[in-house]
């Protein structure tokens, strides 16, 4: 909003192209117009649905894709890749099993090396144990710290631990939440750099009983 002591001319008044001139409290200024906010078509209508139905789906699968895909562009926002990644898996409808393809979603990327040979077992109730050989190239370091997610598509949810232990370990427990007992859980490893600056591609290592 602009303001004009009595104007170029005296006082502003009066509608000029798209501003309006008028005065408040012996005080002249110009407003813009209002927008005239066009109905909605229902392609349009179609597309804001789809959009808050793909955000909502892949909710449970944010906490590891801030982190690992938070320097994957200059240009583009953790979410942004993570929608840019998948939003073509995610089912066109709700339901209770959407028929998705895990193996193909993408929950982080970047220069890093992923684990070699990576393994999953259920050690005992409540305790995955996973184990990997460790690869290293050039940006790679024994520090990088593993990543992992599982989540469980019956009750939309997801349980994680981001940071973990090193890649020079080879190994992590992980005792995932009680509630999870009983469920099918998909898994997901990556790796992500001690500055949180480099990653892994995520890799995904299959369902599992828990």
């Amino acid at each position: 909003m602009g303001r004009m002591k009595n104007g170029a001319n005296g006082p502003v008044s009066g509608k000029v192209g798209s501003v309006v001139g008028s005065s408040w409290r012996d005080v002249q200024y110009w407003r813009s117009l209002p927008k005239i906010t066009k109905k909605r078509t229902e392609s349009q209508i179609a597309v804001q649905k789809r959009m808050a139905f793909v955000n909502s789906w892949l909710s449970p699968f944010k906490p590891f894709a801030t982190a690992g895909f938070l320097n994957y562009s200059g240009r583009m926002t953790w979410y942004n890749a993570l929608y840019k990644f998948n939003h073509e898996l995610v089912p066109e409808a709700e339901a209770p099993d959407p028929a998705v393809d895990y193996s193909l979603m993408v929950l982080s990327d970047g220069p890093l090396q992923g684990a070699g040979d990576p393994q999953v077992i259920l050690a005992e109730k409540g305790v995955l144990e996973f184990t990997w050989k460790p690869l290293y190239r050039s940006k790679d370091r024994s520090s990088d710290q593993l990543s992992i997610l599982l989540y469980v598509s019956e009750v939309h949810e997801s349980d994680f631990l981001i940071g973990g232990p090193a890649r020079g370990n080879g190994k992590c427990r992980f005792q995932y939440r009680s509630d999870f007992a009983g469920h099918r859980a998909e898994v997901f490893i990556g790796f992500i750099s001690f500055d949180r600056k480099k990653a892994s591609r995520s890799q995904y290592l299959g369902s599992f009983m828990l």
